[in-house]
């Protein structure tokens, strides 16, 4: 449970952060709530046993989603698009940056990968920083 309280602090101070310089129709602050969102919104059971804290017998853990969430879907308040999800190996492979997706008839460019980190936003200054 502290993992997720440190994790939604994170987006919290991120947001604070992005605020302050952006404002809050900034692309980047709609982004970031859009992820505290969905962190908000998940499903508990699932997640309580991707953080291992259930034991995960017979549940699917190591899943990862191709995220098609664009600027038009942000300003439209839509999220209940389909989204594609794989194991962690077989997604790598298949959502690695510049590969093409095709989802629902529209084709989708992967631009980059999401780290989930319990650190807050460190990790991400850490990449940005590289």
């Amino acid at each position: 449970m502290e993992k997720t309280i440190t994790r939604k602090e994170g987006f919290e101070e991120k947001l604070s952060s992005l605020l302050a310089e952006f404002g809050e129709t900034s692309p980047a602050y709609k982004a970031v709530n859009y992820q505290l969102t969905q962190l908000l919104d998940k499903n508990a059971i699932g997640y309580l046993a991707e953080e291992g804290f259930l034991p995960t017998a017979g549940l699917p853990t190591g899943i990862v989603e191709f995220d098609t969430l664009n600027i038009d879907d942000i300003k439209n308040k839509r999220s209940n698009k389909s989204k594609p999800s794989y194991f962690i190996t077989r997604a790598l492979s298949e959502f690695a940056p510049g590969n093409k997706i095709v989802i629902d008839g529209k084709s989708y460019t992967s631009e980059g990968i999401l780290l989930k980190n319990d650190r807050g936003g460190q990790a991400e200054r850490e990449i940005t920083v590289l």
